[in-house]
Order: C-alpha cells, then sequence, then structure tokens
C-alpha cells in the first residue's frame, strides 16, 4: 500500500534498490533493507519475469512495504538484453504501479523523445541554454515533448504518487551547467530532481559537490546529484551531507546490481557518524 510520501520521508532518503525477478525475492530484500535501515524504495519493473509484474503481484510488493516504493521502468532485461518498450509503455507501465499502490515514479528525462540530443541543437539558446556546448544526453528541449511530460506528472499527481525526474548525462558538467539542467527540468514540475554525471578525477568531485552546495541554495524542488564511475563514488557518500536528499543503495549485489551503488547500512554507518560523531 500507499505508506507515506517520499517527501515526507526525511532527509536524506535512503533508498533500497529492488532488482528481483519475483515477487517472494522482492519482498524478500524490502524486509532486508528496511531492518538494514532503508527508508524508501526503487523498484526496477523490467526486472520482474512474467506474472511478477501483473497487478496483483505489485499490489503484494507494495502491501510487504513499510516505507515508500517509487517504481521504475529503465529498459532492462534479466537476462542482459536491452528492452524495446516505448516511453508510452514505460508511462503506461509506471502509472499501473502508482494504482496498485507505488508512492511514485522515476520518469527519465527523455521520456518521449527519441533523440534528445538533437534538439539540443534544434531549440537550444546558449544563453539560456548555456549546458547545451557540453551535449549532454537526456535532456530535452523541444516543447511539444516537454508538455507531454507535464501531463505524466499532473497524471501522477492527480492518483496521488510523486514523480522524480532523472537525468544521467553521460558527460560531466560544471556548477552553471549542472544549475541550468536542473532549473529546467523543475520547470516541469517534479517532486524531486536526479541527475547523474560521470566524474573523471578528483577535480571533479570538488565541482560535483560545489554544485550539490549550490543546488541546495538555488533550488525549490528536492534534488539528488551523485557522479557514476569509480572516482564519482565518493559523492554517493558525501553529496547527502551537503544537501543531495537520496541516497540509492543496496542490501547486497545481485547478478543485475549496479556495483557503484552502495550499501544501505555502510552508507548509514557513515552519514551517522559524519552527522552525529
Amino acid at each position: 500500500m500507499r505508506n507515506c510520501k517520499f517527501t515526507e520521508s526525511g532527509d536524506p532518503i535512503v533508498l533500497g534498490v529492488l532488482k528481483e525477478a519475483t515477487v517472494e525475492n522482492t519482498i524478500a530484500q524490502i524486509k532486508k533493507c528496511e531492518a538494514a535501515g532503508a527508508t524508501a524504495f526503487n523498484l526496477h519493473l523490467s526486472l520482474l519475469e512474467g506474472e511478477n509484474r501483473e497487478p496483483e503481484a505489485l499490489k503484494k510488493i507494495f502491501a510487504a512495504a513499510n516505507s515508500p516504493v517509487m517504481a521504475v521502468h529503465y529498459n532492462n532485461n534479466p537476462r542482459g538484453v536491452t528492452r524495446k518498450d516505448t516511453s508510452d509503455m514505460r508511462v503506461a507501465e509506471m502509472l499501473r504501479a502508482v494504482e496498485c499502490g507505488a508512492a511514485g515514479i522515476d520518469m527519465q528525462g527523455y521520456t518521449f523523445c527519441a533523440d534528445s540530443r538533437a534538439t539540443l541543437l534544434k531549440f537550444g539558446d546558449p544563453e539560456k541554454h548555456p549546458f547545451i556546448s557540453a551535449n549532454p544526453k537526456e535532456v530535452v528541449l523541444d516543447h511539444e515533448v516537454i508538455e507531454k511530460q507535464k501531463r505524466v506528472v499532473e497524471k501522477v499527481h492527480s492518483l496521488g504518487g510523486e514523480v522524480l525526474m532523472s537525468c544521467h548525462t553521460g558527460v560531466f558538467l560544471d556548477t552553471m551547467h549542472i544549475l541550468a539542467v536542473a532549473k529546467l527540468m523543475e520547470e516541469r514540475n517534479p517532486d524531486f530532481i536526479k541527475i547523474v554525471t560521470p566524474a573523471n578525477n578528483k577535480d571533479d568531485v570538488l565541482v560535483a559537490l560545489n554544485s550539490i552546495h549550490m543546488m541546495k541554495k538555488e533550488l525549490h524542488t528536492k534534488f539528488s546529484y551523485h557522479c557514476s564511475g569509480r572516482v564519482g563514488r565518493i559523492t554517493r557518500y558525501i553529496g547527502p551531507y551537503f544537501g543531495s536528499s537520496q541516497v540509492f543503495a543496496m542490501d547486497y549485489y545481485n547478478e543485475y546490481a549496479d556495483k557503484e551503488q552502495l550499501l544501505v547500512s555502510k552508507f548509514l554507518d557513515f552519514y551517522n557518524e559524519v552527522e552525529f560523531p
């Protein structure tokens, strides 16, 4: 069931990432993540197999959680083969999850757009959109696409759910560029913003931490920003101390896991030690 809103879960929200094939295994991970300290969940629908993605199965998962569950559909497949679900199909499946009890969805920034980078070239204004020179992925400037995304946000809100809008840029962005991307995403009225950039060196990490500091000052929306890559992994630990509101972590690393993500218990040990020495 939808137990509460993500915006009522406190900061930082520690989302247990659920990447299992069956209802039984998913519920088992929910219990383990909750015991480790997770305060919310991130359910990858595309990794559930067959009947485990049907409404009655989803209701069992949501009913088993004592914390809000976010429905995610990133077109991943349990066998490592990229799914070919369209944006409309993925959004429909996430909306169905909200109807079954999910507290919200993760809508990717390029949803409904086949070539987001082409929209930077066609609609980008260097003064208004300074990030276009970096040519990030998953950032859309097509007005019609943006309006369609806004309608999804409105639909989720009408169902009582919340929306995280995510963007994995594929390139590192400096603070000015990160702020411009975040404010563009904020215009679509999501409840949370998530941005992930790669980090290539320690200098990038320092810039990223300053970006978090500035996002906390200038955004009106809760946000999560961290860097991917081995060097960037430290931002997953330190970012919440400076204002990043969400941490994506796991109870253990299964075959589908992103091993750059933290373990729930290890993150909480670190954060609690830093916050309350």
